[in-house]
């Protein structure tokens, strides 16, 4: 049997890979720092597009449920005054004996009807099973009209309405929705979200369209907020 040898001579010299080599592999496989800038631009005017829009859509379905929740709870504080179960042993100053009435008495006792969704998910008990305060709710998103002009046109009526609505028909950054708008909730319980009361308000008296809800109700009927009366 013939074996044969094989010797393996080493080199003493680098390998080396030419420019032009270099240049055809960054243009493969690679970017310039040029190209990754305008890859990073477009994904940042992405971003700013999809982002707003994805807050929007999440702003919208957020205001469905307030509708939702409102729309419940303005007809069941109207058959409660309709029932004469509305407390009367107390004169009201603010719209918290009414909650406390409609969440101890008549099953609204869940804090997300009193707050708007944009402010808190949370699912907490308004007043606790003794009934002896509204412990977990520290202020509404929503003003009471007391007493309920019942006798009135019942679909252009307001009995409930959202925090921040000014005489000139506009909402102020006190609202939940900030300045775009608030919920306007009628006798009839029919709700509406507008960025102007006029939208949606008429006179009581004479039926034409108004700013200022104060002349949507009788005389004697007054606003009520969680700290105090509003007019």
């Amino acid at each position: 049997m013939i074996v044969k040898k094989f010797t393996v001579r080493q080199s003493n010299k680098t390998p080396t890979v030419s420019i032009p080599y270099f240049k055809e592999l960054q243009k493969c496989f690679g970017f310039t720092l040029t190209e990754l800038m305008i890859v990073l631009s477009i994904i940042g005017i992405l971003m700013s597009i999809l982002f707003p829009l994805g807050n929007k859509i999440l702003q919208k379905a957020y205001i469905t449920i307030d509708l939702q929740n409102v729309h419940q709870m303005a007809l069941i504080y109207r058959e409660t005054w309709e029932a004469c179960s509305m407390p009367d042993d107390q004169p009201i100053t603010s719209s918290k004996p009414l909650i406390f009435e409609l969440a101890y008495r008549h099953h609204l006792n869940n804090i997300r009807y009193y707050y708007s969704n944009l402010r808190t998910r949370k699912n907490l008990a308004v007043v606790d099973k003794a009934g002896h305060d509204l412990g977990n709710l520290q202020h509404s998103d929503y003003i009471f009209l007391y007493p309920i002009p019942s006798d009135d046109p019942a679909d252009t009526t307001p009995i409930l309405f959202s925090k921040g609505l000014q005489i000139d028909g506009t909402w102020s950054s006190d609202s939940p929705y900030g300045t775009s708008g608030g919920i306007i909730v009628f006798l009839d319980g029919h709700t509406k979200f507008c960025t102007n009361a006029q939208e949606v308000l008429v006179d009581y008296q004479t039926g034409k369209p108004i700013q200022n809800i104060q002349q949507a109700v009788p005389t004697g009927v007054h606003a009520y907020g969680f700290d105090g009366m509003l007019w």
